[in-house]
């Protein structure tokens, strides 16, 4: 007899009652998290038209639900980028993100992370297609051009990890809806269960 699986996947409980089955969203949520720099601030208007016209050109639009003005600051810059509190780097990262006003915004559509990522293109500018936020901010189209990395106009999740921890830290509860949280809260609790069954496989 086959052992029973331990998994379970995550159901998302709606208003009316009705439960929906969102596993497949664990690895390609519908939601991601992006913000656009402080360099670059002034240009946000431009970028955010951009994103959702390039969206669409590759038939994959994304749609925003929440957006915001703020200033990032010290402790929140740590936190996001804590993944690289040991590189050289991680001070010009802190610096680049806190020295002026974000713009802060969630985005919705299918396998919203990585159609995101696709858009907003390399980390390097001047490896990014030039049909991207970031190979439009190497040819100087949201004000003069940078040469260090870290000047690269946008930010957007990697995956649903960072996405949880991103949202969370820049996002209240009350400043989205709560059918956002739903979801977010549960990819959180799936994969925290898939940690306890099989420690160190997943994220």
């Amino acid at each position: 007899m086959k052992e029973r699986s331990k998994r379970k996947p995550p159901l998302l409980i709606y208003t009316d009652g009705s439960v929906r089955d969102i596993t497949g969203e664990t690895t390609s949520p519908v939601y991601t998290f992006g913000l656009v720099k402080p360099h670059a601030y002034h240009y946000w208007r431009e970028i955010m038209s951009d994103i959702e016209s390039l969206s669409r050109e590759r038939d994959m639009p994304l749609v925003v639900i929440c957006e915001k003005e703020r200033r990032v600051t010290r402790d929140e810059a740590e936190r996001h980028y804590k993944a690289h509190r040991e590189r050289i780097f991680f001070d010009d990262l802190i610096r680049t993100v806190t020295e002026g006003p974000t713009r802060q915004f969630i985005l919705t559509g299918s396998d919203a992370i990585n159609s995101f990522r696709e858009i907003v293109g390399a980390t390097d500018p001047e490896a990014a297609g030039k049909n991207t936020i970031r190979g439009r901010c190497a040819a100087g189209k949201y004000g003069e051009r940078k040469v260090a990395v870290q000047y690269n106009a946008i930010h957007g999740s990697d995956n649903v990890v960072s996405l949880i921890e991103e949202v969370n830290i820049h996002f209240g509860r009350t400043e989205v809806n709560p059918e956002f949280w739903q979801r977010v809260d549960s990819y959180s609790a799936y994969l925290q269960a898939l940690r306890r069954f099989n420690p160190g496989k997943y994220f």
